[in-house]
C-alpha cells in the first residue's frame, strides 16, 4: 500500500491546474511529517491549499448548484495568507454567478502579479470571452496556450473564440492540436467539424462527425454529434439525408428518459424543414415533438412552455404557406398561453415579436416585421436569424445600405455547427454576392 505521502502528493499532481501547485507539492511530506509529530497547525495551511485546489478543479467539471457548493467549499478552507489562491476561487464564483465583467477584472488583476500561471490567463480568456469582449479573450487563450502547448481545454476555448471571430482557419488549427488521434476530446472535435464546415470541407466535417458518433456514449456528446451530421447536410441542402440522426437522437433521449431533449431534437428538425423550403416537413416535427410531450408524464407547468413552441414553429410553418387565417388562429393561442405563463416570460418577451414579425414579412408587410424586430429586447438581437428576418425586411423595402449592415450582422453572428447558422449563412452569403457593396 503506498504511503499517505505519496497518496496526497498523487492527488495533488492528478488535480494540478497551474504552476502555483508545483510548489506546494514540495511540502507536502513536510507537512505529513509535522502531522505526525502532532504539530497540526503547522500542516494545515500546506493541507488546506492542496484541498482547495483539489476543489477549484471538482468545480470546473460542475455546473449549477453542485459547483457553487463546492466552491463556497473551498472559499472556507483558503487560508488567511493566501491571497491569491482566494482570488481564484472568487473568480469562479463570480463567473458562476454570471457576474461576467466582475470576474474579468479580478482574473485580470491576478494575471498582473501571475502571468505565468497558465489556469489564470486560461480563466480571463474565459470571463472575457462572457463578457463580450472577444478580442481581449483571444489575447489571453493564446497566453494560456503558449504557456502549455498541451492545455486541451484552453485549445478548445481559444478555438471557439477564433471560430466566433470569424477565424476559422485559426479555429481548426486550436481544435486539431487539442484532438488526439482517437478523437478526444468530443468538444474539440466537434469544433474542428464545425470549422471545416465553414471553410467548405465537408468531407472533413462528415468525417469529424461520424468519428463523434461513433466515441460518443449516449448523452449530451452523441446528441451533439447526430444533430451536428444532421445539421452539416442542412447546411449542403441535403436535409432528407441527415433525418436519420434526428431519429437517432429521439430514440436515444427516449431512452435515457429524457423526454425535453428528445422533444428538443423534433424542433430543431422542424426549423430545419421549414427554413430550407419544406413547411410541411417542418409541421410534422414540431407536431411530432409536441405528442412526446402529451405521451409523458411532463409537468403541466413545463407543457405550456413546450405547446407554445409547438404553435410558434405551425404558426410559421402555415404563414410559409400563405395561410394566413390559420397562422393568425395559432398566433393567438401561443400568445394566449404566454400571457398566462408568468413563469417564462422573459423567454415570451423575445419569441412574441419574433413570431409576429415572420408572419407579417410573410405577409409582405416589411414596416410591420421591423416594428416587431424592434420589440425584441436587445440582448436578443445578437441571434443570426433575428437579424436575418431584418435584413430581408429591409432588402423588401429595397433599402439596400440597411439589408447590407444587417445581412453583415447575421453572417459574422453565425459562426457554429446548429440550425441558425445552416439556416442563415449560405442565405447571408448569397444575398451579399449578389449585393455588392458601392465603392
Amino acid at each position: 500500500m503506498p504511503s499517505k505521502t505519496k497518496v496526497l502528493a498523487g492527488v495533488v499532481l492528478a488535480v494540478t491546474l497551474s504552476g502555483s501547485v508545483h510548489a506546494q507539492l514540495s511540502e507536502v511530506p513536510k507537512a505529513f511529517e509535522a502531522l505526525d509529530r502532532g504539530d497540526g497547525e503547522a500542516a494545515q495551511g500546506t493541507f488546506s491549499r492542496a484541498a482547495v485546489e483539489a476543489l477549484l478543479a471538482l468545480a470546473e467539471s460542475q455546473r449549477g448548484d453542485a459547483q457553487k457548493s463546492t466552491l463556497a467549499r473551498a472559499a472556507e478552507l483558503v487560508p488567511a495568507d493566501a491571497e491569491g489562491l482566494r482570488q481564484r476561487v472568487q473568480g469562479m464564483q463570480l463567473l458562476a454567478e454570471g457576474k461576467n465583467a466582475e470576474a474579468a477584472a479580478l482574473y485580470g488583476a491576478l494575471a498582473t502579479r501571475e502571468p505565468r500561471d497558465k489556469r489564470v490567463q486560461y480563466f480571463l480568456g474565459v470571463a472575457r470571452q462572457r463578457a463580450d469582449d472577444l478580442p481581449g479573450a483571444i489575447v489571453a487563450l493564446r497566453e494560456a496556450t503558449n504557456l502549455d502547448r498541451a492545455f486541451g481545454v484552453a485549445l478548445v476555448a481559444l478555438g471557439d473564440a477564433l471560430r466566433q471571430a470569424g477565424d476559422f482557419g485559426g479555429a481548426y488549427n486550436a481544435y486539431n492540436h487539442a484532438t488526439t488521434p482517437d478523437g478526444r476530446p468530443v468538444s474539440a472535435l466537434l469544433g474542428r467539424a464545425a470549422s471545416r464546415m465553414l471553410i467548405g470541407d465537408m468531407e472533413g466535417a462528415a468525417s469529424d462527425l461520424e468519428l463523434a458518433i461513433k466515441i460518443s456514449a449516449p448523452g449530451m456528446d452523441r446528441y451533439r454529434s447526430l444533430m451536428g451530421m444532421f445539421f452539416l447536410r442542412a447546411y449542403e441542402r441535403k436535409v432528407a439525408d441527415g433525418t436519420s440522426r434526428v431519429e437517432q437522437a429521439v430514440a436515444m433521449w427516449q431512452e435515457l428518459g429524457r423526454t425535453d431533449m428528445a422533444v428538443a431534437a423534433c424542433n430543431a428538425a422542424g426549423r430545419i424543414f421549414l427554413e430550407t423550403g419544406d413547411p410541411d416537413g417542418g409541421e410534422s416535427w414540431y407536431q411530432a415533438g409536441w405528442n412526446l410531450v402529451l405521451d409523458s408524464k411532463t409537468a403541466a407547468e413545463e407543457r405550456t412552455l413546450w405547446q407554445v413552441r409547438m404553435l410558434h414553429g405551425t404558426a410559421r410553418a402555415a404563414a410559409a404557406r400563405r395561410d394566413f387565417n390559420r397562422a393568425d388562429s395559432l398566433v393567438a393561442q401561443a400568445k394566449g398561453l404566454m400571457d398566462q405563463d408568468s413563469r417564462n416570460a422573459e423567454h415570451y418577451a423575445w419569441i412574441y415579436p419574433y413570431l409576429k414579425a415572420y408572419v407579417e414579412l410573410s405577409r409582405r408587410d416589411p414596416d410591420a416585421a421591423i416594428a416587431n424586430l424592434q420589440a425584441v429586447p436587445a440582448k436578443e438581437m445578437d441571434r443570426p436569424y433575428l437579424q436575418f428576418l431584418m435584413a430581408e425586411a429591409y432588402s423588401r423595402k429595397r433599402d439596400r445600405d440597411a439589408a447590407r449592415l444587417w445581412y453583415e450582422k447575421a453572417l459574422a453572428s453565425a459562426t457554429g455547427l446548429d440550425p441558425e447558422t445552416v439556416i442563415v449563412r449560405p442565405l447571408a452569403v448569397a444575398w451579399l454576392a449578389k449585393n455588392p457593396a458601392k465603392n
